[in-house]
């Protein structure tokens, strides 16, 4: 089954698959994870939309479930970063009053 994708596409997937891992280890280790739920979600929903367009899907409609993978994959890449980013404000934000 490996054989019928080309490089670009594996490069692709080990990539959303490494930084889906990374996201997830930080979000279980830190202490905010609450706020990291929906991001979470996002990215595990997205990821898999991915690989089912990838995998199972053919023709034209891969293509819908591709960019509908990869737009909720990265959005929840932007909410995590964005949590992480108006948490350190708030932090900076509070020790300075």
């Amino acid at each position: 089954m490996i054989r019928e994708y080309n490089g670009e596409v594996l490069v692709l997937l080990g990539t959303m698959t490494t930084i889906l891992l990374f996201f997830l280890v930080f979000s279980i280790k830190s202490r905010l994870r609450r706020q990291f739920i929906v991001s979470s979600l996002l990215l595990v929903t997205g990821y898999i939309f991915f690989l089912v367009g990838m995998t199972i899907v053919r023709d034209w409609d891969a293509l819908g479930w591709l960019a509908l993978g990869l737009i909720l994959y990265v959005l929840g890449m932007i909410l995590h970063v964005g949590i992480v980013i108006y948490q350190k404000l708030k932090i900076r934000r509070e020790g300075q009053s």
